[in-house]
């Protein structure tokens, strides 16, 4: 004897939805986490109309400088919101 088993939607069954992500702020995303900078992995992001803001913070001042290049070449981000804080320790005197 064979049982068949079918999968039907039922009209009662709570639909899962997946939240849209930008394809932008994906690439973003993928790509921050890909540096081998830590703190680039742990930064904020979003994205609206063209524009990717960048919060969190950075240990220096070159990390910045490469979590702005990193973001910049990606298509479609035509514009930056800088709102990340360089974090460098202070050099004792």
């Amino acid at each position: 004897m064979t049982t068949r088993t079918e999968t039907t939607c039922s009209p009662r069954a709570p639909k899962q939805t997946t939240p849209y992500i930008d394809p932008v702020l994906a690439e973003v995303r993928r790509q921050l986490l890909a540096s081998p900078f830590a703190a680039l992995k742990e930064l904020q992001t979003d994205f609206y109309e063209g524009v990717i803001v960048l919060r969190g913070k950075v240990p220096t001042f070159y990390t910045r400088q490469v979590a702005i290049a990193l973001v910049m070449k990606i298509a479609g981000v035509q514009e930056l919101d800088d709102r990340l804080v360089v974090d460098e320790p202070t050099a004792l005197q």
